[in-house]
């Protein structure tokens, strides 16, 4: 990562190492407080941590790059808002980040050989009271012995689709206690490359949470003239309340204190908004303060042995992520094979059966 201030100056090697330090200091306050087991929101951690170490103007900004890029980045939600105590009881995955060029699809379509997709069918309803399952779409209804629901949380939250009976009341609150947070993206196209070509990432410590302090440098990843740019939590809601135009011009801002006011406009972008997004509601999930992980287990179990539930936000160890919504689905599909198996025993006469795995 290359560093730049707020005025647009590249940091040292010796700058860039005390940011390092300070860093290695706030977390280690964070895993001190965390062992306190004092409930609190990220962000008044980070207000403790500043407090204590007596941090002026200029490393308090520094700070906030820090919690923003390592933390809210990673939780997508406010860090007024996380849990101190519940946002990392998670499980590390082997491996490190990849960006794929060709983009997620080749994995969607690869595991999408074989079936039946129905494009621009909107659920309005799941009817479970009946033999059957019944689910009623904005293009007729469909019936089948089991349903798999796998749309986001922030559906979930907003009713968008009906139960019919309700919901049990655990799964409800479990529903209700759970957070979408907000993680956007804005990529910018250029003719040819004006920046450095060092380093994957451009970190930017601003002082406004408009600003973008983490930048993609798409040139080194995948070869082309592209930057991609990241806004979560509160910054991220704040810019999907701009137009595009605003956007660019607010990030542009940014590039031209690091490079120059000469460099040329973008010759096209691409602004995600999520929480705006009908169908979502938001990216992905996290825990506010007051609930817990374990609730992930509630939203993901299943109804009747009936309707089931996958989604990273029933992914007690791997939420907010690609894989965890992946290996949700695959303990989904067993949990339908297991109900599949269980019925046909009753249906040969054997009697109740629970079968474990």
């Amino acid at each position: 990562m290359a560093l730049y201030d707020e005025d647009g100056r590249r940091l040292d090697t010796a700058e860039t190492a005390a940011i390092s330090e300070l860093m290695a200091d706030y977390l280690d306050f964070v895993a001190a407080k965390q062992k306190e087991g004092v409930e609190m929101s990220l962000l008044a951690v980070e207000e403790a941590f500043a407090a204590s170490a007596g941090l002026d103007a200029e490393h308090r900004r520094r700070l906030n790059f820090i919690a923003r890029t390592y933390l809210e980045h990673e939780w997508a939600g406010p860090r007024s808002e996380v849990s101190l105590l519940e946002y990392d009881k998670t499980l590390g995955f082997a491996g490190h980040d990849r960006v794929f060029p060709g983009g997620y699809s080749q994995i969607t379509e690869r595991l999408a050989e074989g079936t039946q997709i129905r494009l621009g069918h909107e659920v309005k309803q799941v009817d479970y009271s009946g033999a059957r399952v019944d689910v009623f779409t904005n293009h007729g209804s469909f019936q089948a012995n089991h349903v798999l629901v796998t749309v986001p949380l922030g559906v979930l939250q907003a009713g968008r689709i009906a139960f019919n009976p309700s919901l049990p009341r655990a799964k409800r609150e479990a529903i209700r206690k759970t957070r979408m947070g907000v993680f956007n993206k804005i990529f910018l196209k250029f003719d040819s490359v004006f920046w450095g070509d060092d380093y994957e990432l451009i970190g930017y410590m601003g002082s406004q949470d408009s600003d973008w302090p983490e930048i993609v440098n798409f040139h080194k990843i995948a070869g082309l003239p592209l930057l991609l740019a990241f806004s979560a939590g509160a910054a991220g809601e704040q810019n999907e309340r701009r137009s595009d135009a605003e956007v660019v011009a607010c990030l542009m801002e940014c590039l031209r204190k690091m490079y120059g006011q000469n460099i040329p406009d973008p010759a096209g972008h691409l602004v995600t908004r999520w929480k705006q997004d009908p169908f979502s509601f938001g990216s992905y999930s996290y825990v506010p303060v007051g609930s817990k992980q374990s609730q992930r287990r509630q939203i993901g179990m299943p109804v009747d042995n009936r309707v089931f539930f996958a989604g990273e936000a029933t992914s007690q160890f791997f939420p907010s992520t690609v894989h965890g919504a992946f290996l949700s689905g695959v303990r989904a599909a067993y949990e339908i094979m297991l109900a599949d198996a269980k019925q046909d025993l009753l249906k040969d006469g054997q009697g109740p059966t629970d079968i474990y795995v």
